[in-house]
């Protein structure tokens, strides 16, 4: 009588369990495990909604983060516009006025982690514009 041993060669790699403000759906560790992402209300998923472990034990890309929301800004303002590069926090909307205007306000606002932006939206005022400065 021959008996033949089968073992199976499992790779593991941790499990990525937690992500401040959000959700994780998942539960083995195992190659092709799959780990699915989403965040509470009011914050974006930065990153991929899903990772899958790898042949090699690793996870196919890094976890993901929640980021909290911002209001949406105008990309554009009368005798101007705005440029942006995201409205979750640390995300920078500019503004910029056409030419013969002047811009009045901060030309750059910044969505900071409690979900306001750092200022108001500047206005455009056709010809130029003297402002005092209190020293």
């Amino acid at each position: 009588m021959t008996f033949h041993i089968i073992s199976s060669f499992f790779r593991m790699s941790s499990s990525p369990t937690f992500i401040p403000n959000g959700f994780v759906g998942g539960s083995e560790s195992v190659e092709g495990s799959q780990y699915r992402f989403s965040c509470k209300e009011v914050y974006s998923l930065v990153g991929a909604n899903t990772l899958q472990c790898t042949n090699q034990g690793n996870w196919d890309g890094s976890v993901p983060t929640c980021l909290k929301d911002c209001p949406n800004l105008p990309s554009s303002i009368p005798n101007g516009k705005g440029n942006e590069t995201g409205s979750v926090e640390g995300s920078k909307h500019h503004f910029t006025c056409d030419d013969g205007c002047s811009l009045v306000g901060q030309y750059a606002l910044h969505c900071n982690n409690k979900g306001a932006w750092n200022g108001s939206v500047p206005v455009c005022l056709i010809g130029s514009v003297s402002i005092n400065v209190c020293l």
